[in-house]
């Protein structure tokens, strides 16, 4: 018999509720098969305890389980990160029992040398980020 923590499905399950932490879950996809199935579903199994923030870049109407709401396409985007961390606990807190999810519907609009930084300042432990990356969009550059 196999042990839960290598069994694909028992993991999948941990992470989509958040009991499992994972600080980056990056979905990509493409025009054939989107990420907006696996976004439902990290929706429909969120524990009671847990909110989330979505940061839209092409999403125009607020998902109804969103608890926060960023119109990023109406922020310029070095206010983007304060904004959006104004809605999250500081990386200093410790407390476990609420969890936080920052769904991105597309990570292509923050430019590739920035995004490494900007992960880093958005995951914590209290903290997932979920962001999606459409594999066939070209990269975006800032004029």
């Amino acid at each position: 018999m196999a042990s839960t923590t290598h069994n694909p499905s028992v993991l999948l399950k941990r992470i989509l509720s958040l009991k499992e932490p994972s600080p980056l879950v990056l979905c990509v996809d493409s025009l054939a098969q989107t990420a907006g199935v696996l976004m439902e579903e990290f929706a429909h199994n969120l524990a009671d305890n847990a909110t989330v923030v979505y940061v839209s870049f092409e999403t125009i109407n607020r998902p109804p389980f969103a608890a926060q709401f960023i119109e990023a396409d109406q922020i310029p985007l070095k206010r983007l990160l304060p904004t959006l961390q104004s809605y999250l606990p500081p990386p200093t807190e410790t407390n476990t029992l609420k969890r936080y999810m920052v769904i991105i519907d597309c990570i292509n609009y923050i430019p590739n040398d920035q995004l490494s930084s900007f992960v880093t300042s958005v995951a914590s432990p209290n903290t997932t980020l979920f962001a999606v990356f459409h594999r066939s969009q070209p990269e975006f550059r800032p004029q």
